[in-house]
């Protein structure tokens, strides 16, 4: 089951204390925010920007990030962060999953989340690895994504302007 939350921004965690070292989060766990306000402040055009931190079992549990049509825009498992997203919502409310196994707990997860109507307001916006230009991130050579936030599998340069 899932939960909505109302609200143009907030904090969602795998538990009260998520991230404190002797926290641990409960096995079996299938929780699911789902974050509604895009459609309720008349944002149900715009983007959704994320940050998520996060320490759970590798390979069994995890944190997986979906738009508001159900495509899948992320799947972290084991240690890191913040990791920087930013999803395009066009009408639907995104969701956020935490699902983990039977067996091995770690300490959790925090995601702070935003919506607003432009992918970036600064540089810091495109994860180190951009620069925010009109309210787009403009990627360093390499990495992609409407935050910066991924990289090319294999070392890419797209061509510069429209294809031919």
């Amino acid at each position: 089951a899932s939960r909505t939350l109302h609200g143009a921004s907030g904090v969602l965690a795998s538990s009260a204390r998520a991230l404190e070292p002797r926290e641990r989060y409960v096995n079996d766990a299938v929780c699911g925010w789902r974050l509604a306000a895009g459609e309720e402040t008349g944002r149900g055009r715009g983007f959704l920007r994320l940050s998520i931190e996060y320490d759970v079992e590798p390979s069994f549990d995890f944190v997986e990030v979906y738009d508001g049509s159900g495509t899948q825009h992320a799947q972290l498992s084991g240690a890191g962060g913040p990791v920087l997203l930013t999803i395009p919502v066009d009408g639907g409310a995104p969701l956020i999953r935490f699902t983990s196994d039977g067996a091995g707990r770690r300490s959790g997860f925090r995601a702070s989340y935003k919506f607003t109507a432009a992918a970036c307001d600064t540089h810091a916006d495109c994860s180190g690895r951009g620069a925010c230009v009109r309210g787009l991130c403009a990627c360093e050579p390499g990495t992609h994504g409407l935050s910066c936030d991924s990289k090319y599998c294999l070392a890419y340069n797209p061509p510069a302007g429209p294809p031919a």
